[in-house]
């Protein structure tokens, strides 16, 4: 099947297997199909509904089909699994593409640190926080597919510092609460499933701390996105596309849309529009990235440190985009329905390569 990120530009993209696709199918595991998507990942339009593509139509979420916002990019992932389609599935993710439509289908889903698995052969965002992931029914399958994945991609130097020791699916059964410091976000304590999680959890043993989060100046990640997409995109299409691809850049993905726009984009391309405009130096973009990434680890660290967390709790992909930046991992898990029946989740954030701890909360919860 074409890789087509939901784009009629990739629609003959039919390319080699991507490095993770490779050790599923070495550990024997069995490729169904691919899934919809919002077209490329989000970063098309702001007009576009989560799960639309040009490829694929509009996904719909089995809780409420037409009712219910299929969360995204990720959303066929999360849907195929909410609809029992396969038994497991992968997802990936910049900010929030595992993490939203995993809450919204009611699933579960792990949005690793950046590095644990190749991205090689996937189409990119950026290659500063893309990451892929599983999304699953349950934190038994979530963990047999996440040991699947892993493994050095010579073509993906983040991944040669991933822990080789971790046991995630062998003592994911010994996992408990009775112990662990939560850190507890006030702003979210209105919400009646999240206080009731935490009370949940309180019960069971753990131990919570209310904390008043902080703000960050977030403005800088579209540019930084934008300013990836511009480097990254031509770089998967000169090293993993097929030949029959004759794009090479954003530039060109752009023109070839406005030659059919009603067919290729009916709800236009503003943000890939809007990526050609942005204009940063390379050493800007340096720069940038690391003053978001340190005020993005300190959010994190300093609740951490002074209240000896063992891991911070959300609802679905709120802090996302703090989580990606600092590249720590999350896994959001099921924790109820709404009163109109929506799924939400409870998410679990940890330090990085900590994927064996939140996967045995996740499991105990």
């Amino acid at each position: 099947m074409a890789t087509t990120a939901g784009a009629v530009a990739l629609r003959n993209n039919y390319t080699s297997d991507a490095f993770i696709v490779e050790r599923i199918k070495e550990k024997g595991g069995i490729i169904l199909g691919k899934t919809n998507l919002s077209e490329w990942a989000n970063l098309l339009s702001q007009k576009c509904p989560n799960g639309y593509s040009a490829v694929g139509g509009q996904t719909l979420n089995p809780s409420g089909r037409k009712i219910f916002d299929t969360g995204g990019s990720g959303s066929g992932s999360a849907a195929a699994m909410a609809a029992n389609y396969a038994a497991a599935a992968v997802g990936t993710e910049t900010s929030g593409s595992i993490l939203s439509p995993s809450g919204r289908n009611s699933v579960a889903g792990l949005k690793p640190t950046v590095g644990l698995l190749s991205r090689g052969g996937i189409v990119p965002i950026s290659g500063t926080y893309d990451t892929p992931g599983p999304s699953t029914r349950n934190l038994v399958d979530n963990a047999i597919l996440l040991s699947a994945m892993i493994g050095t991609d010579n073509a993906d130097p983040k991944t040669s510092n991933y822990p080789l020791n971790k046991k995630y699916l062998e003592e994911l059964k010994t996992g408990t609460l009775k112990g662990l410091r939560f850190g507890i976000n006030k702003a979210f304590l209105n919400d009646s499933l999240y206080k009731q999680a935490t009370e949940k959890i309180i019960s069971i043993g753990g131990d919570t701390i209310e904390f008043e989060p902080e703000q960050i100046n977030f403005e800088s990640f579209s540019k930084i996105l934008g300013a990836d997409m511009k480097v990254d995109l031509p770089h998967y299409l000169n090293n993993y596309a097929s030949d029959k691809v004759i794009f090479r850049s954003v530039s060109d993905i752009v023109d070839f849309n406005n030659k059919d726009s009603l067919i290729r984009i009916p709800y236009g391309q503003n943000l890939f529009t809007g990526i050609l405009k942005e204009k940063i130096s390379e050493e800007d973009l340096t720069r940038l990235k690391l003053k978001l990434h340190n005020a993005c680890v300190n959010y994190f660290e300093k609740l951490m440190s002074e209240h000896n967390l063992d891991a911070i709790l959300s609802i679905s992909n709120r802090n996302a985009g703090y989580a990606a930046v600092a590249e720590y991992p999350c896994l959001t898990v099921p924790m109820g329905f709404m009163k109109t029946e929506e799924p939400s989740s409870l998410t679990f954030i940890a330090r990085p390569y900590e994927e064996d701890k939140i996967l045995k909360m996740g499991f105990a919860f």
